[in-house]
């Protein structure tokens, strides 16, 4: 799936569980996030070092944020139920 590196980020919060995986060929980014609330899916179109995106439900309004350099990625989830966050 990716020519750089693939990342899995698993969320844990009282609410829900989310998973995110990140799939990167250097360029493009796809970030599927899935809950016991809602599934949200998003395409981010990467400049080679920063990704962002705004992931819309029905239930909750997230913000994701990614920061890479081929192989660090940092995830900051927000929600109407929690704030989680954690590094890869």
């Amino acid at each position: 799936y990716s020519d750089c590196d693939i990342c899995s980020v698993a969320v844990y919060s009282d609410y829900d569980i989310c998973i995110v995986a990140v799939y990167s060929d250097c360029d493009i980014c796809s970030v599927a996030i899935y809950s016991d609330y809602d599934i949200c899916s998003v395409a981010i179109y990467s400049d080679y070092d920063i990704c962002s995106a705004a992931v819309y439900s029905d239930y909750d309004i997230c913000n994701v944020t990614f920061q890479s350099d081929y192989d660090i990625f940092s995830v900051a989830v927000y929600s109407d139920y929690d704030i989680c966050s954690v590094a890869v």
